[in-house]
């Protein structure tokens, strides 16, 4: 039936009470599809427990509702120990599970921090004349001997320069 003891034992006191699954369903507004309590009250019928039966496959080991609660409140406290890898070697479990709690049990997002170095206006201007010149010539002269790839890794360099001098700017 259902994960809730509570709404399983409405269930079963309703059935007791002489009402059918669709009912039943209808009755608890619908939480709970009528297929389901129908199986409850089978197994009730046959077994006479309310309980659900034991869970198939294989039960979690590494992302358990404690370790993703521990590693919950140690990324929201003011702990410096924020690290997955160290994170992993406190909770003795590995670091890939550490990253599976963060990005699909928790919805967040590793980031590292990227210092730059501190440019002066003049730099930044010469830079960012160098960049569009670069950009231009390789977007430009087509028969470059360069290759594809060096071309397009170039050009992304070059753009990430002109926003990191963008940003600086700031």
């Amino acid at each position: 039936m259902t994960k809730s003891k509570d709404l399983r034992n409405v269930a079963i006191t309703h059935y007791q009470n002489g009402r059918n699954a669709s009912e039943i369903s209808t009755t608890l507004a619908n939480k709970v599809h009528h297929v389901t309590i129908h199986r409850g009250i089978q197994r009730f019928n046959q077994s006479g427990l309310v309980n659900a039966r034991k869970s198939s496959g294989r039960r979690r080991t590494g992302r358990t509702k404690r370790l993703i609660n521990l590693v919950k409140r140690r990324i929201t406290s003011q702990s410096t120990r924020k690290c997955s890898r160290t994170m992993a070697m406190d909770f003795e479990t590995s670091q890939s599970n550490i990253l599976r709690i963060l990005k699909q049990d928790l919805k967040l997002k590793c980031y590292r921090k990227i210092t730059a170095q501190k440019l002066e206006d003049r730099q930044k201007a010469h830079r960012k004349k160098c960049c569009i010149w670069l950009k231009n010539v390789l977007l430009v002269n087509r028969s470059t001997t360069l290759c594809l790839q060096m071309k397009k890794s170039l050009i992304e360099m070059v753009t990430l320069m002109l926003k990191i001098t963008a940003v600086s700017k700031n």
